[in-house]
């Protein structure tokens, strides 16, 4: 999921078809300017004071904590791979992803990696307190099992990732190809394909959220993208963490009610409210800013398959604003991640 700079309108279609996609235009290259810039020094304050507290302290004993950092440090990773690329496009007309090759490769696995990383370290909080409440593992232990863990998930979605590694850049080929075949059925005669020339995101017709070097601008793989991918990166993003998350944050919510009700102090009492607070607030915060994006890539496509809506500019101008605020309330989530376990 990620942004991206296409190729070859002429500033004169440029001109006369802007006023067809207000005020949806406008709109999004406000919110493409303010927002990254906003969230990259909330979420970088809150992220990195995070880790310095927990590193800092005993804290890093407890295996919660040590999941924490490591959530923080990749909720941060997440922030950057959206919004400094979304702050090159808005103010200087720079897309990482045309820079080169490599830096296409590493942003597109990244745009995946770093995600599902923070879902599943979010998943691995809840399990471990599961645990922690049914077993009572050493801490000491418990420690070493914590980096185990995180090691495999890193590994596992590294391995799911890889492959992005390995895709070319395809995607500027295949919007001349649109473009050309576009050009036969219109009779404008102003209008030029250039692979040198770059407009801004908002001053086009494309999909602000494409990912470049992936399957699915390419003539190889784009069935392996529309009919499995889509669904594997739903189910490891969202379903299956969200599954997991909620069965633990059952498990402990009944535990917790079982402790309220055995608790002879208030002291007690008031830990066990505050657990469970925080086990909800997490997890509703997690599948109400991250499911909207998932949910919309896996539909959009059918969207845009007819040909009338392929070309109705504003139709496309109003769901590339749509798709921009589902981003940010992704964004919003990796952000706001730490600041919801410190308010709980």
């Amino acid at each position: 999921m990620s942004n991206t700079t296409p190729t070859g309108r002429t500033t004169n279609l440029l001109s006369h078809s802007s006023d067809n996609r207000e005020p949806y235009r406008t709109i999004t290259l406000t919110l493409l300017r303010i927002y990254p810039i906003l969230f990259i020094c909330v979420g970088t304050a809150g992220n990195l004071l995070s880790v310095y507290v927990v590193l800092r302290s005993k804290l890093r004993r407890h295996s919660t904590f040590i999941y924490l950092a490591f959530l923080s440090i990749i909720d941060l990773a997440v922030l950057y791979t959206f919004c400094v690329n979304f702050i090159l496009h808005a103010w200087f007309n720079i897309d990482l992803q045309q820079v080169s090759l490599t830096a296409c490769k590493i942003y597109s696995f990244s745009i995946y990696f770093f995600p599902q990383t923070s879902a599943w370290i979010l998943t691995a909080v809840s399990i471990d307190r599961v645990v922690a409440l049914t077993r009572g593992v050493r801490k000491t232990r418990k420690t070493r099992q914590t980096y185990a863990i995180l090691i495999s998930i890193f590994l596992i979605l590294f391995l799911l990732n890889i492959q992005f590694l390995f895709y070319n850049n395809t995607y500027v080929l295949s919007l001349q190809n649109e473009q050309q075949t576009n050009v036969s059925t219109n009779t404008t005669s102003d209008l030029t394909l250039t692979s040198s020339s770059v407009y801004r995101i908002v001053d086009t017709d494309v999909d602000i959220n494409v990912i470049q070097c992936s399957s699915e601008y390419s003539n190889e793989y784009k069935y392996f993208y529309s009919n499995y991918w889509v669904y594997i990166d739903a189910t490891v993003n969202v379903y299956l963490p969200f599954a997991l998350m909620f069965l633990c944050s059952t498990i402990i919510f009944l535990s917790v009610l079982r402790t309220m009700r055995d608790a002879h102090n208030s002291n007690k009492r008031l830990v066990a409210r505050n657990l469970s607070t925080m086990l909800l607030s997490i997890n509703a915060m997690f599948v109400l800013l991250t499911a909207p994006i998932v949910f919309y890539l896996m539909f959009e496509k059918r969207t845009f398959k007819s040909g009338a809506n392929q070309s109705d500019t504003k139709l496309k101008a109003r769901y590339k604003m749509i798709k921009l605020l589902f981003i940010i309330l992704m964004n919003a989530n990796h952000t706001g991640n730490i600041l919801v376990y410190c308010l709980t």
